[in-house]
């Protein structure tokens, strides 16, 4: 008599979720996910990136018992490395990156798998999102079921759109893109840096109409980091960015430019004169590359003076710290 082995089902979907230090926020992006319709086709790995505070308990507590999901701990390494590490103990054939600190909607699993099915030909499937900064705003709606198929142009300048931006989590992606793609260890901005990369590798891109992902607003995160190296890594991925959609393209490199001219100015506002002597490319950028007369008065002004007038840039510098300062 032969005995039937019942076969172990391979999950369709990872959702990897990073986590360190997000204690006050932990437990909305973890009820969020159980608030989903879990069963064997969806896999939720938490990467624990050395949390020192109680945020791993918590989770525990929630997800006890639960087989869907999986604990890894590693090291502190950042997002990109905690990212990377989700991205090798994955077994779905599709990836979600999920911030700890944010929510998904309680209808988005559901509404991701049904058209992962529908369109299994498509590597990247786009979606909308939603900004809040208290949980009592998220007010979940079945998602409207429109569907576009993008080609490679339209897919990159949606990374140029804010509703739908270079962000990783508003996506979701065929695992094998990341075969010999990682995300940049030890920058922020890694999104920035990566995901035209991610884009250039699919052969089918699907944007969804559907708002699925709720992103929280708050004051201590790396968007509202003024740091010189939170500012560097800015500059350094607007400007990657920029080359490639003017060497690949060009038609849209006139909105990449003037992303990468806003950043690159307040990085070289927090710098001497050498330290920003020392950047050959970005300088040579700002000097040669940009079009001053294609652009508003303040930046015409920036512009020809961090041209021809260091002091100058320094002293407009100041008074745009000054402004920001009255009005906080």
């Amino acid at each position: 008599m032969k005995v039937k082995i019942k076969e172990i089902m391979q999950p369709v979907l990872s959702i990897v979720i990073p986590v360190y230090n997000v204690e006050p926020y932990v437990k909305s992006c973890i009820e969020s996910i159980l608030n989903n319709k879990l069963d064997d086709k969806i896999e939720v790995i938490i990467v624990d990136d050395g949390s020192k505070d109680n945020s791993i308990s918590i989770v525990k507590k929630l997800i006890k018992g639960n087989k869907h999901f999986t604990i890894y701990k590693k090291n502190n390494g950042g997002l990109s490395s905690a990212r990377n590490y989700g991205i090798q103990h994955a077994h779905g054939k599709w990836i979600w990156f999920v911030d700890s600190d944010d929510c998904i909607s309680k209808y988005s699993i559901s509404y991701l798998i049904n058209n992962i099915t529908k369109f299994n030909n498509s590597d990247v499937f786009i979606f909308r999102y939603k900004m809040f900064s208290n949980d009592s705003e998220i007010e979940d709606t079945i998602p409207l079921q429109t569907v576009k198929k993008l080609n490679l142009s339209q897919a990159m300048n949606t990374l140029l759109n804010m509703e739908y931006a270079s962000f990783a989590w508003n996506k979701i992606f065929k695992k094998k893109l990341f075969e010999d793609l990682e995300f940049p260890v030890g920058r922020n901005y890694e999104d920035m840096s990566i995901m035209y990369k991610v884009y250039e590798k699919a052969n089918n891109i699907t944007l969804l109409s559907g708002i699925l992902y709720y992103y929280r607003q708050r004051q201590t995160s790396i968007v509202h980091d003024n740091s010189v190296k939170n500012l560097r890594d800015a500059a350094v991925a607007h400007y990657e960015m920029y080359k490639f959609m003017k060497l690949n393209f060009p038609d849209l490199s006139t909105k990449s430019e003037h992303d990468t001219v806003i950043s690159v100015i307040s990085y070289f506002h927090r710098l001497s004169k050498k330290s920003i002597d020392s950047h050959n490319e970005l300088v040579h950028f700002i000097k040669y590359d940009v079009k001053v007369n294609n652009y508003n008065v303040r930046y015409k002004i920036e512009l020809q003076a961090i041209r021809h007038s260091y002091l100058m840039f320094k002293v407009i510098g100041k008074i745009g710290a000054v402004k920001r300062k009255l009005k906080k």
